[in-house]
């Protein structure tokens, strides 16, 4: 299926649910571009980007080692979803591991 020059899967076999998909993803488009809607992104759309765009960085190794860990609690999380609440939560789960509060 291509829209705006960008090929997505539906990954099913399900004619129905596949133009249900175009449908709402045409949708999106549209008020993105007519409205000034914001799209919404995924923390794991967000470092995929991080990535690739900062492949140059002198300790990029150490960002893959955080980014996979934060992934445990980020994996499916929507950004504007990501607030104070979840970010505390992941303190916590964090220093209840063995590490130092620094």
């Amino acid at each position: 299926m291509t829209l705006s020059g960008s090929t997505r899967s539906t990954e099913t076999s399900d004619k129905r649910k596949a133009y249900e998909y175009h449908d709402k993803l045409k949708a999106q488009l549209w008020d993105e571009r007519r409205l000034g809607v914001k799209p919404c992104y995924s923390w794991q759309e967000a470092v995929v980007r991080w990535i690739s765009e900062s492949q140059y960085k002198t300790n990029h190794w150490q960002d893959l080692v955080y980014l996979k860990w934060l992934d445990q609690y980020l994996g499916n999380v929507l950004l504007p979803d990501i607030n104070r609440a979840l970010i505390d939560k992941i303190i916590a789960a964090r220093l209840a591991g063995d590490v130092s509060s620094a």
